[in-house]
């Protein structure tokens, strides 16, 4: 599957989140089709830069999956 949006599209929403250790993550969500492709980008403390690697990676998600990680980002 195609994950990856032309340049010139914005994202629909993006939600920033920082967590209690610091870590950032930033998620681009992206309308395609009947469903949504995120694209997470993570910060980290240097020591978690190994394991923040692994899960950085896009994936697709249904309507009521997006709208459940909006209301889970109030």
């Amino acid at each position: 599957m195609y994950l990856s949006p032309s340049e010139n599209i914005k994202p629909e929403k993006v939600i920033s989140k920082i967590f209690s250790n610091t870590n950032k993550a930033i998620y681009s969500i992206y309308k395609k089709d009947d469903s949504y492709i995120v694209i997470p980008s993570f910060s980290s403390l240097e020591k978690n830069k190994d394991a923040i690697k692994a899960i950085n990676y896009r994936y697709s998600i249904s309507q009521w999956t997006y709208e459940k990680f909006l209301e889970a980002n109030k």
